[in-house]
């Protein structure tokens, strides 16, 4: 990772984060984007690119726009400080792949 004055801490990569230092609250901003096949009851896990100290605040995630409109609902399984398992339900049955842009904070 990048090191930047003052105990912030960068990456600003596809899947990345940005962490705040004790001083101002210790908040850490996680990114990233994944593949996943829309096949059914599966789960894609997502690991953060960084542990959160404390525990996570905020998951979420959302699909492209291209398969937006056969999604009924995108979904967070088990958020732990290392990471989280994604699933969507579709209203067709036709296996897809979708690119999964997740978003995360915590402390």
């Amino acid at each position: 990772p990048k090191k930047l004055r003052l105990g912030f801490a960068a990456s600003f990569t596809p899947t990345g984060y940005f962490v705040f230092p004790s001083w101002l609250g210790g908040l850490v901003i996680q990114w990233g984007a994944v593949e996943y096949q829309t096949d059914g009851d599966s789960l894609l896990a997502v690991s953060f690119p960084v542990e959160f100290p404390i525990s996570v605040l905020y998951a979420d995630w959302t699909v492209e726009s291209g398969i937006l409109s056969s999604v009924i609902g995108s979904y967070v399984h088990q958020v732990t400080k290392k990471g989280m398992y994604l699933t969507c339900d579709k209203q067709v049955s036709s296996v897809a792949t979708v690119v999964a842009r997740w978003f995360a904070f915590g402390r």
